[in-house]
């Protein structure tokens, strides 16, 4: 009989608590004695989790508009920067085709650094957005629109955008695998592949290949990046999605600031997706290995091929 009490005194704090009512809860705690400071220890928690969570969201908000704020402030003059330095190459163009007196050296020297510097200006463009987007991604305040889309598409349009910088370093792109449809946000799923792609064409070497390979089955869909450079130590495969975090300070390409991948990891889970790595170290090769690394966009379908025979 005694449990049954303790039984039915527990069933009406529950119903309190999951009327809301706090004082009809304080009510009861007060009859309850022992349980009554169970319960009252246990709401004090929640209070002070819901309080820092509280807290937590403001500070986000607060980064997200002070990021905001800065990004729009340096976007005006940086844009007034762009447009003057692409004046100047042009004049430096003409100069140079019709001032066969003087060394055609000085033209070229200035032309090398304006270019240096529109090279610049469009890294402060990219790195000002890209801060923007994952301050506003951390701040939970951007609204994930899912669609289906054509995930081939999706893959050879990411490439196509990125077809000169490939070019540039003498890099292959390639899309291969199956056909499939993924519900997404494809814009947002675009600036996520988009980051993954650019980091891979930045760190392979000249005449390599960037695969980008869709896989897909009634459970899962895939999505591999995978490119053929140094790949990343064993001890610093956790770390590449951090923020601003540099593979061994970076020497490979020592302009990254390493915002990207978090940027495309943010962007994933918010598609419903996750983002992780699988790399080999050129340490690690053994015999005729190779070293690689491959990021790897993992979605699990919301609806099987069998569940659909259901529905059906």
């Amino acid at each position: 009989m005694a449990d049954f009490g303790y039984k039915g005194k527990l069933n009406k704090l529950r119903k309190a608590i999951e009327s809301d009512d706090f004082t009809l809860v304080q009510e009861e705690m007060m009859k309850e004695g022992e349980i009554g400071k169970l319960v009252d220890a246990i709401l004090n928690r929640e209070r002070e989790y819901q309080t820092a969570l509280e807290k937590e969201r403001k500070q986000k908000e607060y980064l997200r508009d002070l990021i905001s704020d800065i990004s729009h402030q340096l976007k005006t003059p940086i844009a007034s920067l762009v447009l003057f330095t692409d004046i100047l190459i042009r004049e430096a163009e003409k100069e140079r085709e019709t001032d066969t007196e003087n060394a055609p050296s000085l033209g070229e020297k200035r032309l090398e650094l304006l270019r240096t510097q529109e090279q610049q200006l469009e890294r402060m463009t990219w790195l000002t957005q890209s801060l923007l987007q994952l301050a506003r991604l951390e701040a939970d305040s951007v609204s994930f629109v899912k669609e289906p889309a054509d995930l081939r598409l999706l893959c050879e349009s990411v490439c196509e955008s990125f077809q000169s910088m490939a070019s540039e370093h003498n890099v292959t792109l390639l899309v291969t695998g199956a056909e499939a449809e993924l519900c997404t946000d494809p814009d947002w799923m675009k600036e996520a592949l988009g980051n993954v792609v650019k980091n891979a064409i930045e760190y392979s070497p000249e005449g390599k290949t960037v695969e980008i390979r869709i896989e897909h089955t009634p459970l899962v869909t895939r999505i591999f990046v995978k490119d053929e450079g140094e790949g990343i130590p064993e001890a610093e495969r956790t770390k590449v999605f951090e923020r601003f975090y540099r593979i061994n300070g970076n020497t490979i390409n020592p302009s990254s600031v390493g915002i990207g991948l978090a940027l495309a990891k943010k962007i994933t889970a918010g598609c419903g997706g996750r983002l992780y790595v699988n790399s080999r170290h050129r340490s690690e090769c053994k015999g005729a290995e190779q070293p690689f690394t491959t990021m790897i966009f993992d979605f699990h379908n919301e609806v099987t091929s069998l569940e659909r025979r259901f529905q059906d």
